[in-house]
């Protein structure tokens, strides 16, 4: 795969970042720009490729539709006008790290959401041998998770993944988050309920149990059942009392 020190991984796949110092102007000088990388030519997406991929996704996922569409139409006229060139999002500013912020803070999440677009099919065949990361599932089953949830516990449970647990396991495969490794995660887990610059009460605790059994269940539904003996181990995370008097 031709990576550079401007990649980095996005939704199972990977993206570039660049900046370009425009000397003719005074104002916002530097244009900070994302791009995607198309799998099948390990380069970044043109404008006539993404388009090409994105009519394709709609047919392979006519679900889909109404998130496709509208990526479809923009880059239609960009497709038309300049199909070889290089897709990107970008944002101007009056310095580099400026820029930089600027594009993360407007642009991200709508990369994102495009590259799951792109890169589902990818994703979804790496999943069947569990070589996906934590991360990259909960990115892919975002809408999904905790669904049958209430939405009050729903956000808890979410809040819940983000602060404690995708720190510890979101960058480990699912293939190889085997017991051994469940088992240091939960108690790394655990060691930073117990650490909190704020008291942990029993019913974060609760919901942090909760939220990592829903994860693990929902792993077990996608088809990858490597990852079960999450199940068994969740008594790691122990009450406030119990850690407390064992510690």
């Amino acid at each position: 795969m031709g990576t550079s020190k401007c990649d980095f991984a996005i939704a199972g796949y990977e993206g570039r970042q660049k900046v370009h110092h425009n000397m003719k102007r005074t104002k916002s000088k530097y244009d900070a720009r994302y791009m995607l990388k198309n799998p099948a030519t390990k380069k970044v997406y043109t404008n006539a490729q993404m388009l090409a991929d994105l009519a394709q996704r709609k047919k392979e996922y006519p679900g889909l539709a109404l998130l496709l569409e509208p990526w479809i139409a923009k880059i239609a006229s960009r497709a038309q006008k300049n199909p070889d060139a290089e897709f990107s999002l970008h944002c101007s500013d009056a310095t580099e790290e400026r820029a930089l912020a600027r594009l993360k803070k407007m642009r991200w999440s709508e990369l994102e959401s495009l590259a799951q677009l792109l890169y589902r099919p990818l994703y979804e065949r790496n999943l069947k041998y569990g070589d996906v990361t934590v991360q990259d599932f909960v990115t892919y089953q975002a809408s999904v998770l905790y669904a049958g949830e209430t939405p009050a516990t729903r956000t808890r449970l979410i809040g819940c993944l983000k602060n404690y647990i995708l720190p510890v396991v979101g960058e480990i495969k699912l293939n190889a988050l085997d017991a051994d490794r469940q088992t240091k995660a939960l108690k790394t887990i655990n060691q930073k309920l117990q650490n909190s610059s704020e008291p942990v009460g029993s019913s974060t605790r609760g919901y942090v149990k909760r939220a990592y059994r829903g994860l693990i269940l929902a792993i077990e539904s996608s088809g990858w059942k490597g990852c079960f003996a999450g199940l068994h181990l969740i008594d790691i995370l122990k009450s406030s009392s119990s850690a407390t008097a064992t510690s």
